[in-house]
């Protein structure tokens, strides 16, 4: 599984590969069955919320959604993907002209 962290730079959030996963997609686990931790109740809250989030990135499909883990709590931010960590190693080569691609 892929992992992301973010970094704020210039007014824009950028999402990166890395170890940390900080930078996750804007949509909510839905279990396969009702367990004693995820009841009928929290199924049912996970449905809406998802509805909710799908509607909003329908709503400006230019633009990508993702759900920030902070100090504080998690957030829900507009971010670039693509932007290249210290973790993508072989990226960072190609970018540093030290491999081709």
């Amino acid at each position: 599984m892929r992992t992301y962290d973010w970094v704020y730079e210039s007014s824009v959030i950028h999402c990166f590969k890395s170890k940390l996963d900080r930078c996750i997609i804007s949509q909510l686990a839905e279990p396969n069955r009702r367990t004693p931790f995820h009841d009928d109740t929290l199924i049912e809250a996970t449905k809406k919320i998802n509805s909710i989030l799908d509607d909003v990135k329908k709503e400006n499909s230019k633009k990508t959604l993702r759900i920030l883990l902070t100090n504080e709590k998690p957030l829900l931010a507009w971010v670039k993907e693509g932007a290249v960590g210290r973790e993508d190693d072989e990226k960072t080569k190609i970018n540093l002209g030290l491999i081709e691609e």
